[in-house]
Formats: C-alpha cells, sequence, structure tokens
C-alpha cells in the first residue's frame, strides 16, 4: 500500500512537471510568435541616423533602429542606484524584447525595466508610481522585462547624429527575404551581420524543400545555410537583443528537453501498468 501511494505522488508529481514545462515553453513560444517578419541588423559601428534616412527606398522596409548605452547608472527612491545596459529605440519594445507590458515607440517618458534592477531600485517589483532617472531626466517605469540582466528599454527620438547599434527591417513579403540586408549593404557598405529573430525557433524554417531529392547543388546550399546560420548563433559577437533571443532559445530548449524526458518515463510506466493489467487477466 506504502509502494502505491509512493508511486501514485512520483507520478502526480512528473505531471505536474509536465504541465509546469509546457506552459513555460508557450511563454517562451509566445516571444517569437508573429516576429517572423522581422530581420534584425547589428554591429554597426560608425552608423549615425542621419545616414540611415538619407538611403531612400530603405525607408520602405527599415522598421526602426536602436542604440546600446553599456553600464549605465540608473537612479530610484533614496538616492538608490544600479549599473544596467539601456537600450533606446524608435520601435515598439515588444519587437524586440520580451516583457509583461509594451513600451510605445512614441512614449518618451516611460521606460521598462528588468526585474532584479527594479527590485535593487524600489525594493519591490511593483511598477506602480515608480519613477528612475536616467541622465537627469525622469522616466515613468511602465511594466517589467521578462529577462535576467540589468536592463532598461527606453523610446528615443533620433537626432541626426544619433548613433545607431541595430535596425529592425521588415520582411512582411517573404519574397525579399534576405534581399533587404542586400540592399542596404549596397547602399552603406558592410552591414552582413543580422539575423531573423525566428532563427533561433528552427535554423532550417525559411529553407524549401527541393523539387527533387536527388537535386545535390540544392542540398549542398542547404547545408552551407544551415552551417551558416548555426555558426552565427554559436559564435559571432552579439549585442544584447541578440543574447536576449540566445537565452530565450537555451531556455525553450532546456524545457523541451525536460519534458520529453519526465513523458518517456511516463510512457514507459504506463505501458507496464498495462502489460501488468494484461497479465493479469490472462491469469484468471
Amino acid at each position: 500500500m506504502k509502494k502505491i501511494i509512493i508511486k501514485s505522488m512520483l507520478t502526480c508529481g512528473m505531471i505536474f512537471l509536465c504541465f509546469v514545462c509546457w506552459i513555460h515553453i508557450s511563454r517562451q513560444k509566445y516571444f517569437f510568435q508573429e516576429k517572423e517578419n522581422y530581420q534584425v541588423i547589428s554591429g554597426m559601428e560608425g552608423f549615425v541616423y542621419s545616414d540611415l534616412v538619407s538611403g531612400g527606398e530603405s525607408e520602405e522596409f527599415v522598421k526602426g533602429c536602436y542604440f546600446i548605452e553599456n553600464d549605465r547608472q540608473v537612479e530610484g527612491i533614496v538616492h538608490r542606484t544600479a549599473a544596467v545596459t539601456v537600450v533606446g529605440e524608435n520601435i515598439d519594445s515588444d519587437i524586440l524584447f520580451p516583457s509583461f507590458n509594451r513600451l510605445a515607440y512614441d512614449d518618451v517618458s516611460g521606460c521598462l525595466l528588468d526585474a532584479e534592477t527594479l527590485y535593487e531600485l524600489f525594493g519591490t517589483t511593483d511598477t506602480l508610481g515608480q519613477t528612475v532617472i536616467y541622465e537627469e531626466k525622469e522616466y515613468m517605469v511602465r511594466g517589467v522585462l521578462d529577462v535576467n540582466v540589468p536592463l532598461m528599454v527606453i523610446s528615443s527620438k533620433f537626432e541626426d547624429d544619433q548613433r545607431i547599434d541595430g535596425l529592425v527591417l521588415d520582411t512582411a513579403d517573404e519574397w525579399y527575404r534576405d534581399q533587404y540586408a542586400d540592399i542596404l549593404n549596397s547602399v552603406y557598405g558592410s552591414m552582413d551581420q543580422s539575423y531573423y529573430l525566428t532563427d533561433y525557433v528552427s535554423v532550417a524554417r525559411w529553407i524549401e524543400t527541393p523539387s527533387k531529392w536527388s537535386d545535390f547543388d540544392f542540398w549542398s546550399s542547404y547545408y552551407d545555410d544551415i552551417k551558416m546560420r548555426l555558426e552565427h548563433i554559436f559564435f559571432d559577437n552579439k549585442d544584447i537583443t541578440e543574447q536576449i533571443c540566445l537565452r530565450k532559445s537555451y531556455q525553450m530548449t532546456g524545457l523541451r528537453t525536460v519534458l520529453v524526458l519526465v513523458a518517456a518515463v511516463l510512457i514507459v510506466g504506463l505501458f507496464r501498468v498495462i502489460a501488468r493489467v494484461f497479465s493479469g487477466i490472462k491469469e484468471r
């Protein structure tokens, strides 16, 4: 009787663990959901905003841009301070950053903070009425970022001489995937360090299958493309926006692994129970 109770408790625990993993996987997938139309170009050293807007046709597909300031001090109540990375952008925050609230591109008086920094500044993760000071300007905390790095996101109105660290391209027309980056590259020079947000869900998502499986040229280019994407994901230098994507994909992979292993144990246990039931019926 005692063994049955223990086994029942373990089974219930594993079922609960599967449910928790499934919930967290769904949350991680929500971050990437509907982001298949966005390509990010990062590491744009030496570029300023006036260079971008002078590109003419690039305005048709450039969704927005962002800059990154590392090791910045923000101030909360009673002069509490914290060091954060500040990202200023002129796009809606939910494109690049997972958050429990959205920061609109024109909300220049608001900001988003990660939970740890929020607690360090205010002793609570409640954002209601909280304001922080950054570069002598007050920002109302609009929400909490679902990240595990010290991060502050603000909306910025870019000046002509504003430095740019990255672009977000709208590639909703799938016929032009990868071609917009080539257009920018032809206008501005080397801008080939790019990725799609959905690369962190599946590196093969946008590769079409060949009309003939014996098409060796296709499979050769397929292999080269997969290899290039994997090299980028695992080896290339990344700014904080892509690091967050990578962390989310790691979390999703870990949760999926746990889910598969626990589900496998449950299935094996279920088959053993069924086998015992059938053996008992035969003995009768």
